[in-house]
């Protein structure tokens, strides 16, 4: 069966030269041919050098262009993975806004809109016993309150994030630093199939099937811990903890980066403390974190979302117009290609329902 949107085989295919053509790559592509069947097929040898390849990377980037085929979408759906553009509706809300988000992501689970109701939880792999009970003390909370856990499944606070979640009833969300298909340290696999098949998240990554863990990618995939969440919580991180790189990712994202202070005395904590002593928003109770991310409102939202959805052509097209950035009236309209009586009724109904508010009466933004 071919895929609703045409150009989500070449997505697909661009993903395979991901070492080669990266996202922000991809969309000047894009916007120089107009599509990407169109880069696809009439990429040159100038373009790639525009794009910062130099001669070498390009005799590997045609050697691989030439081995990648476009998918059997029968075989991604045999697997039980999705493969998500940019483009696409179920593609995660909190990553669009983002100028460092991926093009593409591949998907194994279950993921919802409501998993924009989201916090990071990172920290150390040599997680202690405080940790531990950190953990177990304020993630039940978070989750009694529809707060989705992401976290990079590794050793330590991750795994810890996965499992207390998954006992709690909650959902949570594994960010990988290699292919969807690849579960790394295999040790994890049983985790990571519970979180699959029980319903309650998903398995996310950008790297294509098969990909193997890298040291370098594992920055490039904490920025998507920190860009799928509204906030990262960091439990025991040490001096030069990968923890650190993730709250970091979340300033630059303008997300909240909360810390659970650790003893002076270990070595675990040295660097969650030097967070604190940043600016980063000390936490001692899960309801410290609930009302700075108010979740209380944005959970009376995302329910009354569920309750009204998006019944008119009308709301639609808005709703995909409109973003968490206020943007002005006749900008709306514009963009709409919409009357203004078609607008102005949309967007009252609209914030009726909770979806949308105004901004100094002439701007409209998502809630």
């Amino acid at each position: 069966m071919l895929p609703l949107n045409p150009e989500l085989p070449y997505y697909y295919a661009f993903s395979h030269l991901f070492e080669f053509i990266g996202p922000r790559r991809l969309r000047l592509l894009k916007a120089r041919y107009g599509s990407l069947k169109e880069s696809w097929e009439r990429l040159t040898a100038e373009d790639l050098l525009h794009l910062g390849l130099g001669p070498e990377k390009q005799g590997l980037f045609w050697l691989k262009k030439r081995k990648v085929l476009l998918t059997s979408w029968a075989k991604l759906a045999n697997l039980g993975i999705r493969f998500l553009s940019e483009e696409d509706p179920a593609f995660p809300y909190n990553l669009l806004p983002l100028d460092d988000r991926p093009a593409w992501l591949y998907v194994r689970g279950d993921l919802r809109p409501a998993d924009s109701l989201s916090l990071a939880v990172v920290g150390s792999r040599k997680m202690t016993n405080y940790g531990r009970l950190v953990i177990d003390t304020l993630v039940p909370e978070l989750v009694r309150y529809g707060v989705t856990i992401v976290s990079g499944l590794a050793f330590g606070v991750d795994s810890w994030a996965h499992q207390v979640a998954l006992n709690s009833g909650g959902r949570t969300l594994a960010v990988l630093a290699s292919g969807v298909d690849n579960i790394t340290p295999r040790s994890q696999t049983p985790l990571a199939e519970r979180l699959i098949r029980g319903g309650q998240g998903a398995i996310l990554s950008e790297f294509p099937l098969g990909t193997s863990p890298q040291p370098f990618y594992f920055p490039i995939r904490n920025r998507l811990l920190s860009g799928l969440s509204l906030g990262v919580l960091v439990v025991e991180a040490a001096q030069k903890s990968g923890s650190l790189l993730t709250a970091g990712h979340a300033l630059d994202q303008g997300r909240e980066v909360f810390v659970v202070p650790g003893s002076v005395f270990s070595l675990q904590s040295e660097g969650a403390n030097r967070l604190l002593k940043e600016g980063a928003k000390l936490v001692t109770r899960a309801s410290d974190i609930l009302e700075e991310l108010e979740i209380f409102g944005r959970r009376r939202q995302e329910e009354a979302k569920q309750k009204w959805p998006l019944a008119s052509e009308e709301e639609k097209a808005l709703w995909s117009l409109l973003t968490r950035e206020p943007l002005p009236l006749d900008e709306v309209i514009r963009q709409s290609g919409l009357s203004v009586s078609q607008v102005n009724a949309a967007l009252t109904v609209m914030e009726m329902k909770g979806m949308v508010k105004s901004v100094a009466g002439t701007q409209f933004c998502r809630i």
